[in-house]
């Protein structure tokens, strides 16, 4: 069944790629079969035998414009348009919160799913990663004991009752 398809707004792709900038999460990098020669702003590296594209602030405008272009490649394989898109990050205009950004993950896989190659594409593995390091962003992620349950294992809640309990003892 095909879906509709449109290209999201410059300022879409510029909030994904401001999500996946290095910060407290450390540096999303995915596999990459690009021949190209590694330099900073195309975030090439060489990994053993194996070669990645890391986002960085150098090659921001190269990751923007692999997600630019597979959301293109949706819309053309949709539409049968074919358009040349340039893309230049530039820092969105508002910084979103984790749920934001998954929300706007989802909208963005929407609109690129369309084009054969999507699920084996750099822009889908970007999309992997990023959508991983926003789930850990939520606020209690990193606060659940649910790696592993158990019958015993606790949940947020009760862990939290068990806090507020402890203040008001003190």
């Amino acid at each position: 069944m095909m879906m509709s398809a449109y290209l999201v707004d410059p300022e879409h792709i510029h909030v994904l790629v401001r999500a996946g900038l290095p910060g407290r999460l450390g540096m999303i990098s995915w596999p990459t079969d690009d021949d190209a020669i590694p330099t900073p702003s195309n975030g090439l590296i060489d990994v053993g035998q194996s070669r990645v594209r890391a986002l960085r602030p150098e090659s921001a405008s190269a990751v923007g414009q692999l997600l630019l272009d597979a959301n293109a490649a949706s819309v053309i394989t949709r539409y049968r348009e074919d358009e040349t898109y340039i893309y230049d990050y530039q820092r969105p205009g508002r910084v979103f919160e984790p749920i934001e950004i998954l929300k706007a993950i989802d909208g963005y896989d929407y609109q690129s799913c369309e084009a054969p190659d999507w699920a084996t594409s750099e822009a889908f593995h970007y999309w992997y990663h990023l959508r991983i390091t926003q789930i850990r962003r939520i606020a209690g992620y990193s606060d659940a004991d649910t790696w592993e349950i158990t019958p015993t294992t606790g949940t947020l809640v009760d862990q939290r009752r068990k806090e507020a309990r402890a203040r008001r003892t003190q």
